[in-house]
């Protein structure tokens, strides 16, 4: 499905964050509601997929009431052990502090990651050349474990996660018309962008000469809008990207974790004057077309020392358990596998009590005095 056209039709959607999905619908969709079904039947396995949703930008998730969750035989249909673990996490996730994420900004990074349709018909149709005659059995079931490009687009998207970015992706068309040029970017990153049209790749090119960093392997733009190949290259073609994050190391991140072994993301926010900052195991958890969860290991369900370093300094607060860190640019954190970490910087100590009750009113007063 060609998702950038999706996403300007649709009101509402349900992914299946198979390549990637997720994110590239957050970045097209972002402010529509975005939801999830949920089946995971353990209690923290079901918080950490749904705290990692509400970061990504989900605003309520999908919950089976079939019998898993409810024994319809027994007096009063009381809710079964999944039923139960589902409820306790349920009413975590509309606790004061996912209200905070709720009603945050997320913040973005100059930083484009190119979603190119043509790029992915031509990319699938130079895979298949590989299958021969069973070209046609090529479901999106197997596609989902098998496609190539597909992979790389998650793991370059990873990278630069654990990298500290928040990158965004950028349709075709939004290039095609300008976007790029307009919309402060920094560093366009072409992953498997085999096919372009002209105006297109004229848009990238012009974006390279005004300073814009490019990071992509192969030839982009080999083959244009329809999947002619070009008689001529556009772009000069560069051996495989081992490392993207490196590659955009000249747009630092305003938040850096390390080690970079560490395995955790970041994710950033604006509520009123404070910044969030949510750091997270990230768990190479995916679901399949049959709604089963596949990926994740013993490694990842446990607990990880990383420190903390901001672009500048503030006065930071756990919004965990309260403590307050003092003004520091630097913080050592232990990221819990099941929860992320929740820090606020603020340009003043926050005042005595509950902070998440401090920063939820302070957020009400600004609300009511843009009204």
């Amino acid at each position: 499905y060609d998702l950038w056209r999706l996403s300007q039709v649709l009101d509402w959607i349900e992914p299946y964050d198979i390549g990637g999905a997720r994110a590239i619908f957050g970045s097209f969709m972002e402010g529509k509601p975005i939801l999830s079904t949920i089946g995971e039947s353990k209690e923290n396995a079901a918080r950490r997929r749904l705290w990692h949703l509400l970061l990504e930008g989900d605003r309520g998730c999908i919950l089976w009431w079939s019998e898993d969750c409810i024994d319809w035989k027994a007096p009063g249909c009381p809710l079964t052990a999944k039923g139960r673990a589902l409820a306790a996490v349920t009413r975590e996730m509309t606790g004061p502090l996912a209200g905070l994420i709720v009603r945050a900004r997320r913040e973005w990074d100059p930083v484009a990651i190119h979603y190119s349709q043509p790029g992915v018909q031509v990319n699938w149709l130079i895979e298949s050349t590989e299958d021969g005659r069973t070209w046609h059995r090529r479901f999106s079931s197997y596609e989902s474990t098998h496609n190539r490009q597909a992979a790389q687009r998650v793991a370059w998207l990873r990278q630069l996660r654990r990298a500290g970015y928040t990158p965004r992706f950028l349709s075709s068309e939004q290039i095609g018309r300008g976007d790029l040029a307009r919309g402060g970017w920094k560093a366009l990153v072409m992953q498997g962008s085999l096919a372009m049209s002209d105006r297109e790749a004229a848009a990238v090119r012009a974006f390279a000469a005004a300073g814009g960093t490019l990071v992509y392997e192969g030839e982009p733009a080999a083959f244009d809008e329809r999947g002619r190949l070009r008689a001529a290259p556009v772009f000069v073609a560069r051996a495989a990207c081992s490392n993207v994050a490196a590659a955009v190391a000249a747009v630092p991140p305003p938040v850096r974790v390390s080690p970079a072994s560490a395995g955790v993301a970041v994710h950033r926010y604006r509520l009123g004057d404070a910044r969030l900052i949510a750091i997270e195991r990230d768990v190479d958890v995916r679901m399949g077309e049959d709604l089963k969860l596949v990926g994740g290991d013993a490694a990842s369900e446990t607990p990880v020392a990383v420190e903390v370093t901001l672009d500048r300094a503030g006065h930071v607060t756990d919004l965990r358990d309260g403590r307050r860190l003092g003004r520091t640019d630097r913080v050592q954190l232990t990221v819990d596998p099941w929860r992320p970490s929740i820090l606020a910087v603020t340009d003043a100590p926050l005042p005595d009590g509950d902070p998440v009750a401090h920063l939820a009113a302070a957020a009400a007063r600004q609300g009511a005095r843009k009204q």
